[in-house]
């Protein structure tokens, strides 16, 4: 009943969410990914598409005006690694546009197969599309638990809202 309780709750006592995470110790051996994550009935690997080096990434709508990338992060997983992995995920933005600091998240990375999965993120960038569009983004997503620390980093071009 108590272990029943306990998966149902998620890490840190909240479904989804986790307490602070310890930063890990072990090399960066996992590979972390940026991509889109399209919705469909296909399995979850299939319809991750990771972001590669110059592909045009187009800006979404929302948070009360402001554009923004919905970006989901996976990470590789290991054969004794729980259903849901705590960590840490920090978007950190480098643009010549004028951009807004990246999200940084304590969540339960849900596993499916090979790869533990977060997002969509809503990932706000700024409030003038004008300023935005054309212009190249370098993101670097970390992923961190108490037993890693892994990251990656992508180029990708904003492109306009379609």
């Amino acid at each position: 009943m108590i272990l029943l309780v306990g998966s149902a709750l998620g890490c840190g006592g909240e479904p989804g969410r986790c307490g602070r995470i310890a930063v890990g110790d072990q090399p960066d051996d996992r590979s972390v990914q940026i991509g889109t994550l399209r919705r469909g009935p296909e399995p979850i690997d299939e319809r991750f598409t990771p972001w590669t080096d110059g592909t045009a990434q187009p800006l979404l709508f929302g948070f009360q005006g402001g554009w923004m990338l919905q970006p989901t992060v996976r990470v590789s997983a290991q054969a004794d690694d729980p259903p849901e992995l705590c960590a840490t995920v920090t978007l950190d933005h480098e643009s010549t546009a004028p951009v807004e600091e990246g999200p940084r998240l304590s969540r339960a990375l849900t596993r499916v197969g090979d790869w533990h999965y977060l997002g969509p993120i809503d990932d706000l960038l700024g409030f003038d599309e004008e300023a935005l569009v054309g212009r190249e983004l370098t993101i670097e997503a970390t992923v961190t638990t108490e037993r890693f620390s892994s990251g990656d980093t992508v180029t990708v071009t904003l492109a306009p809202f379609d």
